[in-house]
C-alpha cells in the first residue's frame, strides 16, 4: 500500500495543478454524468475510513467485510462512487490486495478533488484480472471505460508530463500499448491483448 500513497499523491498533485493551469483539466476524463465538481459533506469521515483500511492492510489482507465498512460513509447513490466501491469490493472478494489499494486511492482522490478520474493504465491493469477470472461483464465495462477515457487521459498526461517529465518518460510507448490493448479486447482477442496489457501494467502512469 505504500505504492497507493505515492499514486494518490501523484493523482491529487496532477489534478490540482492542471486544474489551476487550465481551469478544467480533469473534466477531460470525468464520466459523462459527473461533469461538475462534487462536494462531500462527510469528506473527513470518508478519508479517515480509507486511512483506517490502509493501516489495516499493513498487517493483513483486506477482506470483503472490511470493504463493506465503507458502505456506512460512502454516498453510494453517486454513480461514480458506486462504481469505485463495487470494483474495490470485487478485488477484495478475489484477494487482490495490491489492486485494492489502487481502487481505494481513486475513492480518496475523488473525495479530495470532487471529480472522478479514469486512469486508463489502471483500468487495463484490472482488466487483466477480469480476463483471468473470466468476468465478462467487468471486461466489457473496463474496456469501455478505457476507450471512453483514452483521449482525455492522453491530454491530461501530456500536460502532466510537462510538470513531471521523469515520471512520464515512457508515456509515448505507453499510450500506444494502451490503445492496442483496447483494440484487441474490443475484438475479444484476449490472448493477443496480453503482451500489451503486461507492458501497460509494468509502465503504468496516470
Amino acid at each position: 500500500m505504500r505504492y497507493t500513497k505515492y499514486l494518490l499523491l501523484v493523482l491529487v498533485l496532477v489534478a490540482i495543478t492542471l486544474a489551476s493551469c487550465t481551469g478544467a483539466a480533469t473534466n477531460n476524463i470525468a464520466k459523462p454524468d459527473m461533469q461538475q465538481r462534487k462536494t462531500f459533506e462527510n469528506k473527513e469521515q470518508i478519508l479517515a475510513a480509507i486511512d483506517k483500511l490502509e493501516l489495516e492492510s499493513y498487517n493483513r489482507n483486506l477482506t470483503p467485510e472490511d470493504i463493506k465498512t465503507l458502505e456506512t460513509v460512502l454516498p453510494l447513490d453517486d454513480h461514480a462512487m458506486e462504481d469505485f466501491f463495487q470494483e474495490t469490493l470485487w478485488l477484495a472478494e478475489h484477494n487482490q490486495g495490491e489492486h485494492i489499494g489502487h481502487s481505494l486511492s481513486f475513492i480518496y482522490s475523488y473525495v479530495q478533488t470532487g471529480e472522478p478520474l479514469i486512469c486508463v493504465p489502471l483500468e487495463i491493469d484490472h482488466l487483466k484480472l477480469y480476463i483471468e477470472f473470466n468476468d465478462t461483464d467487468r471486461i466489457e465495462n473496463a474496456v469501455q471505460a478505457s476507450s471512453n477515457g483514452y483521449d482525455g487521459w492522453v491530454r491530461q498526461s501530456e500536460q502532466a508530463k510537462k510538470l513531471l517529465p521523469a515520471y512520464y518518460r515512457d508515456f509515448d510507448r505507453l499510450k500506444q500499448e494502451a490503445k492496442l490493448t483496447i483494440e484487441k479486447v474490443e475484438q475479444k482477442d484476449y490472448e493477443g491483448a496480453l503482451p500489451h496489457i503486461e507492458y501497460v501494467s509494468l509502465h503504468q502512469v496516470c
